[in-house]
């Protein structure tokens, strides 16, 4: 996104606020699947396996405690912000947010309906659906298995652009109307497969990375453009992070995978630093810090910001 950008690729609204933050570019990861990482980010603890029951609670194993645990919420950022008097909203993709903070979190709306991670079937696709799209791409594997991984590819790709869609209306939806104290984004952007043609400005199957970054760069001038227009921004304080990179070690073996990704990436070559850019409240200034620095840095930047002193 700034050390290694395509020559093709314009990210004005990344670069605005990169101009008025600071930019942690040694960060180490922990972990690669977000299943770990982001429970990980808000309990503050490293989270080394996890399963939810029938019931969309969260159960995990932490590097601490090889035992299964339910997940504390009472204990996590947001229930630190709880007991402190502060509100919070979420907006969160992938994980089952509202069911895991019911009770911690002032408001949520959550959603998982993509097939990103697996094939159909799809939480809003129809019976039929469900029922003929594995039957026939098991048919094309035999006698067509090029057919089979395009219509793989095009059937998740129009999975995450309606994901895309919903959660943007949504995160926008909260920035513009919610008097949360914290309001929590986990949004399906940049996250590959592909929806977005950046050369058209509108969803499309068939891009590459290349082409969702741009749509979060759009769309981070759209939450910019809400957020600098109420009286509080002097006083937010906006951290824009990635729970893992492009992994490109696994997207590369997956039907998506287009020509300009293999040639972006040089081959699939892989940079395992998650982004982290920290916009402090009234900075005017572009920061580095370049020491190595744990991605579990953010929970405590976060927990220090909840537990700071009203003023």
């Amino acid at each position: 996104m700034f050390e290694a950008r395509d020559p093709s690729l314009e990210l004005p609204n990344f670069d605005r606020l990169r101009l008025q933050s600071t930019i942690y570019s040694n960060v180490t990861p922990i972990g690669y699947h977000t299943n770990l990482v982001v429970p990980s980010l808000l309990l503050g603890r490293i989270v080394t396996s996890s399963t939810f029951t029938a019931k969309n609670q969260l159960i995990v194993r932490t590097a601490d405690n090889p035992h299964w645990e339910p997940f504390d919420s009472a204990a996590s950022l947001f229930g630190m912000a709880r007991q402190r008097g502060i509100s919070t909203s979420i907006v969160g993709w992938y994980l089952a947010y509202c069911p895991i903070f019911a009770g911690t979190a002032t408001e949520c709306y959550w959603s998982n309906d993509d097939t990103e991670d697996d094939a159909p079937p799809s939480i809003s696709a129809s019976f039929a659906d469900d029922v003929w799209f594995p039957l026939r791409i098991v048919a094309e594997l035999l006698v067509a298995p090029r057919m089979a991984v395009a219509d793989v590819a095009h059937w998740e790709s129009l999975g995450h652009a309606a994901t895309v869609k919903d959660m943007s209306q949504h995160a926008l939806g909260a920035l513009a109307n919610s008097q949360a104290d914290v309001i929590y984004l986990h949004l399906p952007v940049p996250h590959p497969p592909a929806f977005w043609d950046r050369h058209s400005h509108n969803y499309g199957v068939g891009g590459s990375y290349l082409d969702s970054l741009d749509y979060s760069d759009r769309f981070l001038g759209q939450m910019l453009d809400v957020l600098q227009s109420q009286p509080r921004w002097r006083g937010t304080t906006l951290i824009i992070q990635g729970d893992h990179s492009w992994r490109t070690r696994i997207w590369r073996t997956t039907p998506g995978w287009s020509a300009e990704d293999e040639h972006i990436s040089h081959g699939g070559e892989w940079d395992p630093r998650p982004l982290v850019l920290i916009h402090l409240a009234g900075q005017q200034d572009a920061k580095t810090v370049a020491a190595p620095t744990s991605l579990m840095f953010v929970h405590d930047f976060v927990a220090e910001q909840i537990q700071a002193p009203a003023h």
